[in-house]
C-alpha cells in the first residue's frame, strides 16, 4: 500500500513540475493582461476561456475517458496501437469537419456569448486553439496512462515556455490585445506536434477499429453529456453575471476565480494526472478499495495546506500580481471558490468507482441533476448578490454534486471513506481561517510570520484530534528524519523518480 501511494507521490512530483510551470506562465501573464487590459476586457476574456473550456469537453468527445477505461482491458491487451490511432483518427477528421461549420457560425456565436458580432474573429480562434487542445490532450492522456511523467512534463514545459514569449511579444509589442492570447496558443501547439511524432509512431498500428470505435463512442457519450452539465455547474456563473451585472464585474470574479483556481491547476490536476491512471489498473487488485480509501484521506490532506497558504496570503497575492486597486476586490470571493475546489476535487475522486463499474449513464444522471440545482441558484443568487452570490452558488453547487456523487457511488461500489477526517480537516481549516483574518490590522511583516505559524498549527491540531494512526505518524517520523538534512535533498529526489519512464 505505501509503496504504491509512494508511487502515486512521485509520479505527482514530475507532473506537478510540468504543471508548475504552466501555472507559472498564468502568473507571470496575469500582470500583462491586468495592465494592458480595464477590467471590462478581462471580463470578455473570462468568457471567452469558459467557452473554449466548453468547446473542448463537447468536440472532444469524452474520447478521452473512453481511453482510460479501454486501455487496461485484458481483452484489448495486444491492440492498444490501433485503438488509439482509431481514435485520433476520428477525432482529427471530426475536428476538421466542425471547424468548417462553426467558420460560418461565428457571428451568431459571438452574439450569444458577449451580446453584439463584433468578436467573431476572437470566437472562430477560441475553437481553433480548442480543437487542438482537444488532440493533445488525447496525447497526453496516453503518456499518462503509460506513465511517461517525464516525456508529458518536458514535452509540455517547451510548449508552455513558447506560448508565454509569443503572448508578450503578441500583447506587448504588437499590441495585439485578445487575439494574441489565441495566436499564442495556436502557435503552440502546432508546435506540439513537431515535439511527439516519435512517440506517436511508436504508438500507433494503422487500422481502423471500428466497432470499437463504436463501442467508446457508446460508453462516452454519457460521459458527454455529464461533461456538458459540468461546464453548466462550473461556468454558468461568469454567464450570469455578464447578462445582469457588468464585464467589469465579471472582470474583477474572473480575476479572483483565476487565483483561487490555481489550486485546481497546480495541486489538484497534477496529482490526478499520476493517480486516476493508477487508481484503473489497480481495479482488480485485492486492497483496491483501501487504497481508494485512504488516497482521499491523503490527497485532501495534501490539499489543504495550500488552501490555507492560498486563503491566508492571498490578498498580498493579489496586490503584487495586480497594481490596479479595482482589481483588489477580487479577493472576497477566493475563500469561497477554493472550498468549493475541493468539494470537486472529492465529487472526482467518487467518480471513479462508478466508472470502473461501468455506471457511467447513472454518471450523467447525477451530473444533469446537480447541474439543474446549480442553475436554480445562480438564478436566485447571482442577480441580487452579484459576484459574491456566484460564488456562494459555486460552493453549494459543487457540495451537492458531491453528496449525490458519493451516495450512489457508495450504493454500486462501497468503499469505506474516512470521512470524518475530512470532515476534521475541513473544519480546522475554517476555524484557522477566521483567526487569519483577525490579523488583519497587524503589520504586514507580523501577519506573514503569524500565518505560516498557523499553516504549521494545521497537522498539529489534527494530532491532538486523533487524526493519525499509528503507521502514519512513523511513517511521517521517517520522511522528516530523510529530508530533513538539505544536503540530503538531490539523492533523496534522484532515489524518488528512479525507473520513471522517459
Amino acid at each position: 500500500m505505501l509503496k504504491t501511494l509512494k508511487s502515486s507521490f512521485a509520479n505527482t512530483l514530475i507532473y506537478g513540475i510540468g504543471n508548475l510551470t504552466s501555472k507559472l506562465v498564468g502568473f507571470l501573464l496575469i500582470p500583462v493582461y491586468v495592465k494592458h487590459f480595464s477590467t471590462a476586457t478581462y471580463g470578455v476574456l473570462g468568457v471567452l476561456e469558459v467557452s473554449g473550456i466548453a468547446v473542448t469537453s463537447i468536440l472532444g468527445l469524452a474520447l478521452s475517458q473512453a481511453l482510460y477505461r479501454w486501455y487496461w482491458d485484458a481483452e484489448y491487451n495486444n491492440r492498444k496501437k490501433s485503438i488509439f490511432f482509431t481514435l485520433i483518427s476520428f477525432l482529427a477528421v471530426f475536428l476538421t469537419l466542425a471547424l468548417i461549420l462553426s467558420y460560418f457560425l461565428t457571428p451568431e456565436l459571438s452574439i450569444a456569448l458577449l451580446g453584439n458580432s463584433s468578436y467573431s474573429d476572437l470566437v472562430f480562434l477560441v475553437i481553433l486553439a480548442s480543437a487542438l487542445q482537444i488532440i493533445t490532450q488525447l496525447i497526453s492522456t496516453l503518456m499518462q496512462l503509460q506513465q511517461k511523467a517525464v516525456l508529458f512534463t518536458l514535452s509540455n514545459i517547451t510548449i508552455l515556455i513558447i506560448q508565454l514569449t509569443l503572448t508578450v511579444v503578441f500583447i506587448v509589442f504588437f499590441n495585439s490585445g485578445l487575439k494574441g492570447i489565441y495566436f499564442a496558443q495556436i502557435i503552440s501547439l502546432l508546435c506540439y506536434f513537431l515535439i511527439v511524432p516519435k512517440y506517436l509512431f511508436k504508438n500507433i498500428e494503422i487500422k481502423i477499429e471500428f466497432n470499437i470505435l463504436k463501442s467508446m463512442l457508446i460508453y462516452s457519450s454519457p460521459f458527454l453529456i455529464s461533461n456538458l452539465a459540468a461546464l453548466v455547474i462550473s461556468t454558468s456563473d461568469r454567464y450570469f453575471i455578464r447578462v445582469f451585472g457588468s464585464m467589469g464585474d465579471l472582470g474583477v470574479y474572473q480575476f479572483g476565480y483565476k487565483i483561487a483556481n490555481t489550486l485546481s491547476v497546480l495541486v489538484i490536476s497534477s496529482a490526478q494526472m499520476a493517480i486516476f491512471p493508477m487508481m484503473f489498473k489497480k481495479m482488480n487488485d485485492p486492497d483496491a478499495k483501501r487504497f481508494y480509501s485512504k488516497m482521499m484521506t491523503y490527497f485532501t490532506f495534501g490539499v489543504m495546506f495550500f488552501v490555507l497558504f492560498l486563503n491566508f496570503y492571498g490578498l498580498e497575492i493579489i496586490k503584487v500580481i495586480a497594481r490596479k486597486k479595482e482589481y483588489w476586490d477580487s479577493f472576497s470571493i477566493i475563500p469561497f471558490i477554493s472550498l468549493g475546489i475541493i468539494f470537486g476535487m472529492l465529487r472526482d475522486l467518487n467518480t471513479i468507482p462508478l466508472q470502473i463499474v461501468k455506471k457511467t449513464g447513472l454518471i450523467s444522471k447525477i451530473v444533469i441533476s446537480s447541474a439543474i440545482f446549480s442553475l436554480m441558484l445562480n438564478w436566485l443568487i447571482i442577480p441580487k448578490y452579484g459576484s459574491i452570490g456566484a460564488a456562494i452558488s459555486f460552493i453549494f453547487s459543487q457540495l451537492f454534486y458531491f453528496l449525490l456523487m458519493t451516495y450512489f457511488a457508495q450504493k454500486n461500489y462501497k468503499i469505506n471513506y474516512e470521512f470524518w477526517k475530512i470532515i476534521k480537516m475541513l473544519l480546522v481549516g475554517i476555524f484557522l481561517f477566521f483567526i487569519s483574518l483577525s490579523l488583519a490590522n497587524f503589520s504586514l511583516p507580523i501577519r506573514m510570520i503569524s500565518k505560516i505559524f498557523l499553516i504549521i498549527a494545521f497537522p498539529v491540531i489534527l494530532y491532538f484530534l486523533n487524526f493519525y494512526e499509528k503507521i502514519e505518524i512513523e511513517s511521517m517520523k521517517g520522511f522528516w528524519k530523510k529530508w530533513k538534512h538539505l544536503s540530503n535533498i538531490k539523492s533523496n529526489i534522484q532515489e524518488l523518480t528512479k525507473g520513471k519512464n522517459l
